[in-house]
């Protein structure tokens, strides 16, 4: 009797009713828990697929590209439209060697082993374009392998060439111009001084009535030549500084003439005959200031290097729809190629002397391609034409 009620009292207490509650209390409370997390972990997954979207829609659509590696080389992971950039070719390479891909992965990939990160900017031509992708690695923590970011740096490369080329263009135009200031300082001293002297004889009245004429000439020449200079470095300075042309309809043969008046008196010197070879009716649309300055600077570099009793001929001939201005002057030795690279490629102010000895400081020529480059046009030289020497450009509307 006393067995079967211990075991009557054991089984009782098995199956107590208040901890058989508590039992499933806390299961429903566990069993909320667990919905709770489940909701928490779908919002979780809801938001990494959605934030995955957007990032392969970004990487899709930016000129980058988002890599895995491992150390052999092989390629487990590649994101982005930067792949696309490169060619086809490019596009799916998971699974290929980036070694054998991207010959420049194997440096990159021994500094990351030794450093843990690497930096380089590398160069492709495709379908004859150049392109330019900055990449990235470093080491995953995590295996044998390399994670890296390449980005498309095109734009900003040509935009720094840019910079560097305009830096040097400005370097070497200021340099130019402190050997033209140089150069026109020299120039100006010498029929400066003539007036000066012819000023100071006139005031003393120690010339006749013969010298006195070849003086008023000699002065009206020197003043010429500097009122010459002086317009030159004006409508440079007015160019660098950004000024606009005016272009006005010229009547070219008048427009010669009235030129070759200015060099009358140095040509009558030297027996030298000017011809006009231009249609009557031929016009052109130019900035007159600027033709006339290169007009200018071309006859007074032809009568300085034609000798005594030579000949220069100065025109503008249509040719092949175009309108070709030229001044031809005949020459004892002309100009071989070496000095017209160096004219046309350089802005080297070299002097040279005349056929009557007269100083030629190369900075006309210089100002001449400057104001002919503004006219959206080129100077050309041809050195031998049966003993003749031409400077010409073309003159577009």
């Amino acid at each position: 009797m006393t067995k079967n009620n211990h075991l009557t009292g054991t089984g009782a207490s098995a199956e107590d009713p208040d901890e058989t509650r508590r039992l499933r209390e806390r299961i429903v409370l566990l069993e909320a828990e667990l919905a709770g997390s489940k909701q928490q972990l779908s919002e979780l997954e809801s938001k990494c697929k959605e934030q995955n979207h957007l990032l392969m829609v970004f990487l899709d659509h930016l000129p980058i590209c988002l890599y895995r590696a491992k150390f052999d080389g092989t390629i487990t992971y590649s994101s982005g439209a930067g792949h696309k950039l490169l060619g086809s070719g490019y596009v799916d390479v998971i699974g290929k060697n980036s070694f054998e891909l991207y010959p420049y992965c194997w440096e990159m990939v021994q500094q990351v082993i030794k450093e843990g990160i690497a930096h380089q900017i590398h160069h492709f031509t495709v379908d004859g374009k150049e392109l330019y992708f900055h990449d990235t690695m470093v080491k995953d923590p995590m295996d044998e392998a390399y994670i890296g970011i390449s980005f498309d740096v095109t734009d900003l490369n040509h935009a720094k060439k840019e910079i560097e080329r305009q830096a040097a263009e400005l370097a070497e135009i200021m340099a130019f111009k402190d050997r033209l200031f140089s150069v026109i300082s020299h120039d100006l001293r010498s029929p400066l001084n003539n007036l000066m002297s012819a000023a100071q004889l006139a005031e003393e009245e120690l010339i006749s009535g013969q010298e006195h004429l070849e003086m008023v000439h000699q002065i009206n020449l020197n003043v010429k030549q500097v009122r010459s200079v002086l317009d030159s470095i004006l409508k440079w300075s007015f160019l660098q500084m950004g000024q606009q042309q005016d272009p006005v309809k010229i009547q070219m043969s008048g427009f010669i003439r009235e030129h070759i008046d200015l060099f009358a008196l140095l040509a009558f010197k030297k027996q030298i005959e000017i011809r006009v070879d231009c249609p009557e009716n031929l016009s052109v649309h130019a900035d007159a200031d600027l033709l006339s300055l290169v007009l200018r600077n071309f006859i007074d570099n032809a009568v300085k290097f034609t000798p005594f009793g030579g000949q220069i001929s100065i025109g503008l001939k249509a040719m092949a729809g175009q309108q070709t201005f030229f001044v031809s002057n005949t020459t004892e030795k002309g100009i071989d190629e070496e000095t017209i690279t160096r004219i046309l490629s350089t802005r080297d102010m070299q002097s040279d002397y005349g056929t009557d000895n007269e100083l030629g400081s190369g900075y006309g020529l210089q100002l001449c391609k400057e104001f002919i480059s503004k006219m959206n046009s080129e100077l050309k030289i041809e050195g031998y034409r049966e003993g003749w020497t031409t400077f010409y450009f073309e003159i577009k509307d």
